[in-house]
């Protein structure tokens, strides 16, 4: 190899790893000061405040009252947070399969919308453009779910699921 060739190699590297850590870069000054904002969400329980505002958010979706605070909590801090609530719900009764069916159809496509949305923004994306469609991805989702659910009358509870009493009746809300 001649040395115009690895020097012209060692080029085409550093201009790969300097780019790539410009992007990590910028996506840290995104990240970062996100992450804070989420600690100080929970410390200061801002989430209660704003799950209450959006009960009739997700009775309008077809969720009961008790699902608001896992979607906005899905939706602010993201899927894993979201997720465990959601779980963690269902397990103690307080919210229906409905719900858990519901919830995890919006947040599938808009979840931590903050931190996912800003963190395309390096990389040229419109954020309301992205916010907008995936908004618009969850809502149709779960309203067309929702109205298929209608139909539905009632289901056994998941093995582990649910009360005790609602596993003891055979029942589960709906």
């Amino acid at each position: 190899m001649a040395a115009w060739e690895l020097s012209a190699a060692w080029a085409a590297l550093w201009d790969a790893a300097s780019g790539a850590l410009g992007t990590v870069l910028k996506m840290a000054a995104i990240v970062i000061p996100l992450m804070i904002a989420v600690e100080l969400l929970r410390t200061f329980r801002i989430l209660d405040v704003l799950s209450r505002w959006m009960e009739p958010g997700a009775r309008l979706l077809g969720m009961s009252r008790e699902a608001s605070f896992p979607l906005v909590a899905g939706a602010v801090l993201g899927i894993a947070f979201g997720s465990g609530l959601i779980i963690d719900s269902y397990r103690e009764g307080r919210i229906t399969r409905k719900d858990g069916l519901l919830l995890t159809a919006f947040l599938a496509p808009c979840h931590a919308v903050f931190e996912d949305t800003l963190l395309f923004v390096p990389l040229g994306v419109n954020p309301l453009v992205l916010l907008g469609i995936r908004l618009a991805t969850a809502l149709a989702l779960t309203l067309t779910l929702a109205f298929l659910w209608r139909g539905v009358t009632e289901l056994p509870p998941a093995a582990g699921a649910g009360t005790p009493s609602s596993r003891a009746a055979g029942r589960d809300r709906s």
